[in-house]
């Protein structure tokens, strides 16, 4: 299990997901179809007990930081993704 921020872990919710897919396509032209795709494969490989919630945040921190942080040209563990959370949950 993912350890969050406070201020994140007590606002996202399941609606801030969607928030996240229009940001990805919007800022970085993400086929968000087919990584929707990739997350219902990661989701069903994972054990019946995470929520889509907790799988969103593990999965993203395991596929889609690595390419952000290549894009951005950021050390590999810069938290792109708890930040992209953050900024979402704050913002849209």
């Amino acid at each position: 299990m993912v350890r969050l921020p406070r201020d994140v872990e007590n606002s996202f919710e399941e609606v801030h997901i969607q928030k996240i897919w229009n940001v990805l396509e919007e800022k970085f032209s993400f086929n968000v179809k087919g990584w929707k795709e990739d997350f219902n494969k990661y989701m069903i490989s994972q054990s019946r007990e995470i929520s889509t919630r907790q799988g969103f945040i593990e999965f993203g921190l395991k596929k889609i930081q690595p390419i952000l942080n290549g894009i951005l040209k950021r050390t590999d563990y810069h938290p792109t993704w708890i930040n992209l959370m953050r900024w979402v949950v704050k913002n849209k």
